[in-house]
């Protein structure tokens, strides 16, 4: 089974995620979309963060650098990839570490590592702003 492989990044001169519409490391260039814009650069300007294949309960695609909340108990972890897969590591303490992607079904994809940083830095928080919405 053939998968395209895409990625998006995170722009780190205009602060804002980008779709990455080209990458050639021998030139060390990018091109990518922001809206309707068209833009391109260096490399070191953008963090890439590869689609997963996965999805979440609502449709929306996963990428590395996510943050997603498991529908068990309000678990929350940041997906990487490492050891050649994609990978959830725990940010709340309730999964002891790293799981595979494919070991959890309802995975709710609530923010990334650079658009919502305070998730990451304060997970209990947005629990707590969550059960107070309820």
């Amino acid at each position: 089974m053939k998968r395209k492989i895409t990625f998006r990044a995170w722009h780190k001169l205009a602060h804002k995620m980008v779709s990455i519409d080209m990458l050639d490391f021998a030139l060390d260039a990018y091109r990518a979309k922001a809206g309707k814009s068209l833009g391109s650069g260096h490399l070191a300007d953008i963090e890439l963060m590869q689609y997963t294949d996965l999805k979440d309960r609502d449709g929306q695609p996963i990428y590395e650098g996510d943050i997603v909340m498991s529908g068990l108990g309000g678990n929350i972890g940041e997906v990487l990839f490492g050891g050649y897969a994609f990978r959830i590591k725990s940010i709340t303490g309730q999964w002891g570490g790293e799981l595979r992607m494919f070991e959890f079904n309802g995975l709710k994809d609530i923010g990334n590592i650079y658009e919502n940083a305070e998730i990451k830095s304060y997970p209990q928080t947005y629990l707590d702003n969550l059960s107070n919405r309820s």
